[in-house]
């Protein structure tokens, strides 16, 4: 096949331009010209905010063939490769896979906020001194029946996922452990 050389000039100034391989932004180039029609593209800014509406709705969607049946439901005649997804995810929208952190939805209740409020105060006013063998001892939940351990997350931030309530029983102390005694514990 003989081109001209300003079309090969062309196309490999573009496919240098957007990182594709030569060869490939060829191939695009010669279906457009027989056809002239265009690929739907991906990073399209309806396919970004759907994309990023699912994720923060369900942040456990780890796996890319979950990702891509929602959007081929989506989307009418759309498709995608995993890899272009999990690319487009990682450089373009900056959505990274993490290992997930639990956190139940009562946490950060103001009841439960108020308790570690006068806990405290109750403490503060006392010979109690943190920086000399105290240790602090918050909250430790076990979720027993724990499934997958990653989640995917905007790059620099965790994947925290909220839960109504772990399966199994959870556990919260909250106390001081002082070098003499046990100061506080609840259970």
């Amino acid at each position: 096949m003989i081109e001209k050389p300003e079309e090969r000039g062309l196309v490999t100034k573009v496919a240098s331009d957007l990182n594709i391989n030569y060869r490939t932004a060829l191939r695009w180039w010669n279906s457009y010209k027989e056809t002239e029609e265009t690929k739907s593209s991906f990073t399209a800014k309806h396919n970004n905010e759907y994309l990023q509406g699912l994720l923060d709705e369900d942040p456990q969607l780890f796996s890319a063939d979950d990702i891509m049946k929602s959007l081929t439901e989506q989307f009418e005649g759309f498709t995608i490769s995993k890899s272009q997804l999990n690319n487009h995810l990682r450089n373009t929208m900056l959505i990274t896979i993490q290992k997930r952190l639990f956190e139940t939805e009562i946490r950060n209740l103001p009841e439960n906020m108020e308790t570690r409020f006068e806990w405290f105060m109750k403490w503060k006013g006392s010979n109690l001194d943190f920086t000399k063998n105290c240790v602090f001892i918050d909250e430790a939940g076990f979720h027993i029946n724990m499934r997958n351990n990653w989640a995917r997350s905007k790059k620099g931030s965790p994947a925290i996922v909220k839960r109504p309530k772990t399966r199994a029983i959870t556990h919260t102390v909250i106390g001081a452990i002082y070098h003499g005694w046990l100061e506080d514990l609840k259970i």
